[in-house]
């Protein structure tokens, strides 16, 4: 049977697409392997995380009843789908996406999707710095050329210099190098972050950036 729809009142394949980098690709993390639409008392949030890291957007109220998780879909993270979409949920667990000409019906993922709002930090905290459009291509070019840019697991360093952000990473044979971003104000202690994680936010469009202490 067709699945009814009505308008999605948010940008929903724009924030899919967004979110979905952040999601698990690991088969035994099948609840994690998606996008949640998460819906509570507190109001409506699209969420996703890999256990790692989390990514989460505060919403309108969309046409959904409950809580459910999309699959990874490439259908629905292809950039030609218009940005007025209808959705819609079926008691049998299927979603269905009406975007443009396009109709796509897919089976929801079956499970509990986690407490992800208990790791959210209750306070931004006073270090951070904020990425201006104009050091968004330094930063892509810094995580890839510093020390260990070949594996994107390596730490990458922040820290003031001069009232700009400045990143930082150290080869064990050579010692420190560094790059800084002039247009980029970072004030408080430094940090030290996973550097594929670091460009993937700021890829998605995340540019300013909290912490509490040098350690979290």
């Amino acid at each position: 049977a067709e699945i009814p729809v009505q308008d999605a009142n948010v940008p929903f394949t724009e924030l899919y697409r967004t979110l979905l980098p952040f999601a698990s690709t690991d088969e035994t993390r099948y609840v994690l392997n998606g996008v949640a639409i998460d819906v509570d008392k507190t109001g409506t949030h699209m969420v996703a995380t890999d256990g790692k890291r989390l990514a989460a957007f505060s919403t309108a109220a969309m046409p959904v009843p409950a809580t459910v998780i999309l699959p990874h879909s490439k259908f629905m993270s292809w950039t030609q789908l218009g940005a007025e979409n209808r959705i819609g949920v079926s008691k049998e667990g299927m979603f269905r996406l009406v975007s443009g000409p396009w109709s796509y019906t897919t089976k929801l993922i079956d499970g509990i999707y986690p407490n992800w709002r208990q790791v959210v930090p209750r306070s931004a905290g006073a270090n951070g710095f904020e990425v201006a459009e104009a050091d968004l291509r330094l930063v892509e070019d810094a995580v890839r050329t510093l020390p260990g840019g070949n594996d994107g697991e390596k730490g990458i360093s922040l820290s003031a210099h001069a009232g700009a952000l400045r990143l930082s990473a150290c080869d064990p044979e050579v010692g420190w190098s560094h790059r800084d971003l002039p247009n980029s104000p970072c004030h408080g202690e430094g940090t030290a972050v996973n550097r594929s994680f670091l460009l993937d936010a700021v890829r998605a469009g995340f540019t300013q950036f909290r912490w509490q202490d040098g350690r979290s």
